[in-house]
């Protein structure tokens, strides 16, 4: 092996190393969260969903599978609502403006 190829694999190894903190740091989390009486607050009130991008493309379908699940989850209905433009900042500043209760989702 030459120089090249054992420096990409060593950093191959730590960014797949991090990559699988991040994901067992975010599973913890979440468990944590949904076994919480915060739980059956989230349930109160209905979802919503803002997809940065327009209606059709992958981020807004995946904002849909999600919008089910949360439906099914918590029994309420989670709105997608798509606000394209200026590169995904009007749809974040939406987000960015409304309530902290967790109801509100990018």
């Amino acid at each position: 092996m030459n120089g090249f190829a054992i420096c990409r694999a060593r950093h191959l190894r730590v960014a797949v190393l991090f990559a699988g903190a991040a994901l067992a740091c975010a599973a913890a989390s979440a468990q944590v969260l949904l076994s919480s009486p915060a739980e059956k607050q989230l349930a109160a009130e209905r979802f919503l969903i803002v997809a940065p991008f327009p209606p059709g493309g992958p981020i807004d379908s995946l904002a849909r599978i999600l919008s089910e699940g949360l439906a099914k989850r918590y029994g309420q209905a989670a709105v997608v609502e798509n606000l394209p433009g200026a590169a995904g900042n009007i749809g974040i500043d939406k987000v960015k403006r409304a309530r902290g209760d967790g109801h509100t989702l990018l």
